[in-house]
């Protein structure tokens, strides 16, 4: 039994899969915040494939007294980031230290569901086009459940309707996009063919998360994609930013090349406005597997088919089959994101869920 003081909490931060940014801009906040009014423990990692801390990183917080380090070392390390639960150590290291609360930046989900204590992801805030700050974060029960809410009393239900109204008028990013026809030529791709547009994941080995795909290789994704449509049916692609930035995007481009005419894909650079919201601002609908960009299905009344196992809200309506969306596509009666709902929803992720880590409210989880 835990004899805590009432508001002082035992947090730890499983922290395998951090990036030097994510822990500097963000993971190192929330630590910073937390270790003022609790205890704080945090497991880390050494460096290996783009994630994991070194002694620079730690020498940040090394003013704080409240913060006890953990570090993993041993020569299978790796483990942590993708499935640790066969060994035991972490766990019953962690049940060790008992924590009311861990926080996880880890791809490996069946580790922590062996954790006491409740257990947080730490994820990314951004829901497009809602305006968030780039540094917000939601502490998730998982990693990518989508639109998922509570169970809320009907007087909720209400704020949230009254607080959307706000949101709507003022929380949305809706640039001016370029007329459709400019869109679908600089995609190479015909204005008056049925698209289904397809958001690319991040394709680095930095990025674990991959690890939940069904299909991890992005080129081999846009083949398969392709494959399955219908002959009226074209694939409009678009890259994830860190992609561009750091990824060798040469088996796309091949892919993308072989495929002239039936698949395309929009750059920001060719249309100066954001490209995903542009491409589902004009198609039929969405292909996804984790992709965050589910949301602007949500907030344009498109139809979405997720390609997952994780959870997906009833209200979005999603398919997770290609018979039963490309047979509604064929009779134009594809399902769509209830209206209420997803208005709903958005409001529910600003007031409740979506937090800056310098002011992470962590009193109620």
């Amino acid at each position: 039994m835990k004899h805590h003081n009432a508001h002082r909490l035992r947090v730890c931060f499983y922290i395998p899969v951090t990036t030097s940014w994510w822990f500097t801009e963000i993971i190192s906040n929330l630590i910073r915040t937390l270790a003022s009014e609790h205890e704080v423990h945090a497991i880390v990692t050494p460096e290996w494939k783009g994630t994991g801390l070194n002694g620079s990183h730690m020498r940040l917080l090394e003013e704080l007294n409240n913060v006890q380090w953990h570090i993993f070392n041993h020569p299978d390390h790796h483990q942590l980031r993708t499935d640790a639960s066969g060994t035991g150590e972490v766990i019953n290291f962690i049940r060790q230290i008992n924590p009311d609360l861990t926080l996880c930046r880890s791809a490996d989900i069946k580790t922590p569901a062996q954790f006491p204590g409740h257990v947080r992801y730490i994820m990314e805030g951004g829901a497009e086009p809602m305006i968030i700050g780039p540094r917000s974060v939601v502490l998730s029960p998982n990693l990518f459940d989508h639109g998922i809410l509570p169970e809320l009393s009907s007087d909720q239900d209400q704020r949230l309707d009254d607080l959307a109204n706000v949101i709507f008028d003022t929380a949305l990013n809706m640039p001016k996009l370029p007329p459709r026809s400019e869109v679908f030529e600089a995609a190479g791709l015909s204005p008056c063919a049925k698209t289904l547009v397809l958001p690319l994941e991040y394709q680095h080995e930095e990025n674990f998360f991959r690890q939940h795909l069904d299909i991890e290789d992005n080129a081999q994704l846009i083949t398969q994609v392709v494959s399955r449509l219908p002959q009226d049916t074209q694939l409009l692609v678009t890259d994830h930013p860190l992609n561009v930035l750091h990824c060798d995007t040469s088996e796309v481009e091949k892919t993308l090349a072989s495929l002239k005419g039936k698949a395309g894909m929009l750059r920001e650079i060719d249309i100066l406005a954001p490209p995903t919201l542009a491409a589902i601002h004009y198609s039929d609908a969405m292909v996804v597997q984790n992709s965050k960009s589910w949301t602007l299905c949500a907030d344009l009344d498109k139809p979405l088919l997720r390609l997952s196992d994780f959870a997906t809200a009833d209200w979005v309506n999603a398919y997770c089959d290609w018979p039963d969306f490309l047979n509604d596509l064929a009779h134009g009666e594809l399902k769509r994101p209830d209206a209420v709902m997803a208005r709903r929803w958005f409001a529910f992720r600003a007031a409740n869920d979506v937090f800056s880590p310098h002011r992470p409210g962590i009193h109620r989880f």
